[in-house]
C-alpha cells in the first residue's frame, strides 16, 4: 500500500505541475483579467484541473503493483490519455481566446480566435491572431461603391459580420468621433436596468471608477456584444480610450 501511495503522489505533483502550467498560460497570457472570467473559461478549467489533477492519481493508486506484468505499459497509457485530455482541453481554450475589441458602427464586439474566417486570415500580409489579450481596434465599411460591393459578397459568402473581417480593421484612433457618439452617462445604464440588478451593478461601477481614479462625470459607458453574453465598456469622455470591461449586461430586462 506504501508504494501505490507514493506512486500516487508521485502522479499527482507530476499533474500539478503540468496543470499549474497550463493555468499560468491561459490566465496571464491568453485571457488576462477580466475575460477569464467574463466570457466563462474558469468553468472549463476548473472541469480540466480537477480530470487532470485527481482521476490519472487515483487510477494510479487503484492499479498499482510492482508485480505486474503490465504495469509500466498501464502507467504509459494513463499518462497518454491524461495528456490528450489536457491538450484537448487546451487547444479549446486557445482557440476560444478574446484576439480583438472591436468598435464599429453599432457598437463594440468581442471576438474570439475561432470566430475569425480562414478566409480573412488569408488576405492579411501577417495572418497571426493576438495571444496576449485582446486588441482593441475599429471596423468600417468601405466606401468606395465597388469595395462596398465587394464588402457585400463577403459577408453573405462567409456568413460573418463586419468585426471579425480582420481585412477591414482600422486603427482605433480613427474612430474616436464615432466612439463618442455611443457614449452613454453611467447613471443612464443604471437607470435602464431593472431594481434586482441595479444594485449589483452600481458596485461593480463604483469599483471600476474608483480603480480608474476617474470621476464618474469623466466617464462613459458603451455597450459590447460578446458570444454568449453582452457586457458594457468604461470608457473615458475626453479620448475615448477603454478603461475596463464590465460584466454588466446593459440590455438586461
Amino acid at each position: 500500500m506504501q508504494k501505490r501511495l507514493r506512486a500516487s503522489l508521485v502522479h499527482l505533483l507530476i499533474s500539478l505541475f503540468l496543470v499549474s502550467s497550463v493555468l499560468a498560460f491561459v490566465l496571464l497570457i491568453c485571457y488576462p483579467n477580466p475575460y477569464y472570467k467574463i466570457m466563462g473559461v474558469h468553468k472549463l478549467l476548473f472541469i480540466l484541473a480537477l480530470v487532470d489533477i485527481c482521476l490519472g492519481p487515483l487510477i494510479t493508486l487503484v492499479i498499482f503493483n510492482p508485480a505486474k506484468k503490465w504495469l509500466k505499459y498501464e502507467l504509459m497509457l494513463i499518462g497518454i490519455l491524461q495528456l490528450s485530455a489536457l491538450a484537448y482541453g487546451t487547444t479549446t481554450i486557445f482557440v476560444g481566446r478574446p484576439v480583438y475589441i472591436v468598435f464599429d458602427e453599432n457598437g463594440f464586439t468581442l471576438v474570439s480566435a475561432y470566430q475569425i474566417p480562414e478566409t480573412a486570415l488569408k488576405k492579411m500580409h501577417d495572418p497571426s491572431l493576438p495571444i496576449t489579450g485582446p486588441k482593441l481596434v475599429g471596423a468600417r465599411i468601405p466606401e468606395d461603391k465597388e469595395l462596398r460591393r465587394k464588402y457585400i459578397d463577403e459577408v453573405i459568402d462567409a456568413h460573418v459580420d463586419l468585426p471579425r473581417m480582420m481585412q477591414y480593421h482600422v486603427p482605433y484612433e480613427s474612430m474616436v468621433n464615432d466612439v463618442k457618439s455611443k457614449m452613454r452617462p453611467l447613471g443612464l445604464l443604471l437607470k435602464r436596468l431593472p431594481p434586482e440588478k441595479s444594485v449589483e451593478a452600481k458596485a461593480i461601477l463604483d469599483d471600476a471608477v474608483v480603480r480608474s481614479g476617474f470621476r464618474y462625470d469623466e466617464l462613459a459607458v458603451i455597450p459590447m456584444v460578446e458570444r454568449d453574453s453582452n457586457l458594457t465598456v468604461l470608457v473615458r469622455r475626453d479620448n475615448a480610450s477603454v478603461v475596463s470591461v464590465l460584466p454588466i449586461d446593459p440590455f438586461a430586462n
